[in-house]
């Protein structure tokens, strides 16, 4: 297929991606173009470039709509990946046999049966342990994170009360001095605000 990857491409994948490429192909062009003037004669003989120009980009239309979803298919499924280890396996299958080497998962008698299953579980739990192990640092950095941010608006919320106090403190300070001050300053005062009031009125 069209797309590329760093990994040096098996025979086996190389094949069978030629395959896919030849039946795409074959597919696209199965219509011929005496099939679509047969399906519009007068047209197409009347208009022959044109007639053979839209035929040529249907099929080129048609071709490149299979080749990209069947590249999502292999995609989705990881094909290439695939196919090029299981002909590694099967490379290092032969390799073995040549060499006389039993194949893998072969009893052997002198083997414990719970060694030979620690062998084959133990890297599964050990990985699935280093997991756990990135979950669980992830999730407590992340609760670290919360923990700041919770001690940071703690101290906005108490500075903003220790100001909050602050003016009722000193409202009510000032309350207290006017309500100590003498009566007859107060009358003196309210006449005065009185008198700026009607000479403002009269201005």
């Amino acid at each position: 297929m069209s797309s590329t990857t760093v990994q040096q491409d098996t025979k086996r994948y190389k094949h069978f991606s030629s395959a896919i490429q030849l039946a795409i192909r074959r597919a696209a062009h199965k219509w011929t173009f005496e099939n679509f003037c047969e399906c519009f004669p007068l047209w197409t003989e009347e208009s022959q470039h044109a007639a053979a120009s839209l035929f040529n980009s249907i099929s080129t239309f048609h071709e490149n709509d299979l080749t990209k979803k069947i590249e999502d298919v292999f995609e989705r499924y990881h094909a290439r990946e695939s196919l090029n280890l299981l002909e590694e396996l099967i490379q290092e299958a032969v390799e073995s046999k040549e060499r006389g080497e039993p194949p893998q998962g072969t009893f052997r008698e002198h083997v414990d049966p719970s060694d030979t299953l620690a062998a084959h579980t133990l890297p599964v739990v050990e990985e699935a342990n280093k997991k756990l192990a990135a979950k669980l640092a992830e999730l407590e950095a992340e609760n670290d994170q919360l923990l700041r941010e919770l001690e940071a608006e703690e101290a906005q919320v108490q500075q903003l009360e220790a100001l909050h106090k602050a003016r009722l403190d000193r409202l009510a300070k000032a309350l207290d001095a006017w309500q100590e001050r003498p009566m007859n300053e107060l009358e003196h005062l309210n006449l005065d605000l009185m008198e700026m009031h009607e000479s403002n009125n009269r201005m």
